[in-house]
């Protein structure tokens, strides 16, 4: 689908390496309806306010207010960073997308 380059970014299911050092993200298409199971199961809803997912969480950023494109949503989850813990090593890559395409397309900012 998409290939752009992410110096902090690690392999998932889906990517290859760049020659340079660093490694490409291909992202897989999000799936949203299966997005929001994936958001509950992983307890994203424990630091995160999301209202599509009825998540009241205080710690992390909200995420009604967020203005993150699909493509930062999905690295985020993968690599973490701010305070947030990678996902990349506990869910697929398919998830990690599904997971942002329903943040991006339920958030209300």
């Amino acid at each position: 689908m998409v290939v752009a380059g992410c110096a902090l970014a690690t392999g998932c299911g889906g990517s290859g390496s760049s020659g340079g050092g660093g490694n490409v993200h291909v992202l897989p298409p999000g799936n949203p309806a299966a997005g929001k199971g994936v958001f509950q199961s992983a307890g994203c809803g424990g630091c995160h306010t999301f209202a599509a997912a009825g998540a009241h969480g205080t710690f992390g950023p909200n995420l009604d207010d967020s203005d993150f494109t699909y493509r930062r949503t999905f690295v985020q989850v993968h690599d973490g960073g701010g305070g947030m813990p990678s996902f990349g090593g506990r869910l697929t890559g398919r998830q990690i997308a599904a997971v942002a395409a329903f943040v991006v397309r339920e958030r209300s900012g």
